[in-house]
């Protein structure tokens, strides 16, 4: 019979629900970025990371990459925060908000 899951399975849960070329885009691009024990990832820049990763042989037109990245963020790949936590990061992301002049959306990575 299977049970519900428990707040503290729901780490391990998540990490194998998330593809490990997520990990490596997210991964390559902290050790990129990293200075001083801080790194600064532009959310863009991941989902070009993941895009090389998972769709080696690119996307035939713009719409085909429109939709790829929507499914992104729809099946939640970049929900991310909790893992690197978990693996010793303060993680922070910040996107502009509604009434806010645009700036990238980035994850911040640090050292606690």
């Amino acid at each position: 019979m299977t049970k519900p899951i428990t707040p503290s399975q729901v780490g391990a849960a998540k990490a194998t629900a998330i593809p490990h070329e997520v990990i490596r885009a997210f991964n390559e691009l902290i050790a990129a970025n990293c200075v001083n024990g801080r790194s600064v990832v532009k959310q863009s820049d991941v989902l070009d990371r993941m895009a090389t990763l998972m769709r080696p042989a690119g996307f035939t037109d713009a719409s085909e990459a429109a939709r790829w990245r929507q499914s992104i963020f729809d099946v939640g790949y970049l929900n991310i925060e909790d893992l690197y936590r978990a693996a010793g990061w303060s993680v922070t992301y910040d996107k502009p908000g509604y009434n806010e002049p645009h700036y990238p959306a980035t994850f911040t990575f640090s050292k606690p």
